[in-house]
């Protein structure tokens, strides 16, 4: 019993991540802004992490420079999305 659990939890963030990084978010129309506007509309529950240096925010949210910068905010990211130029 302990292994199915411990399977479940080990899928869990894969198929449902509390915190979904998106490197290469961006406001400029593209890959790196479709993705999180269909996260957004897909209602997501969890949270979207945007990831770019040359910018602050990403549709009002925070944007980190660097993944190595969302750890040290604290944050444990469960799923990386690339989104490719």
């Amino acid at each position: 019993m302990m292994k199915k659990n411990m399977k479940q939890l080990r899928l869990s963030s894969l198929f449902k991540p509390a915190f979904l990084a998106v490197v290469g978010a961006s406001e400029k129309p593209g890959p790196g802004l479709q993705v999180i506007e269909n996260l957004q509309a897909l209602r997501f529950e969890g949270e979207i992490i945007p990831v770019n240096p040359k910018y602050e925010k990403v549709l009002g949210l925070k944007c980190f420079p660097t993944l190595t910068a969302v750890k040290k905010a604290g944050f444990s990211v469960d799923l990386v999305l690339g989104s490719l130029y």
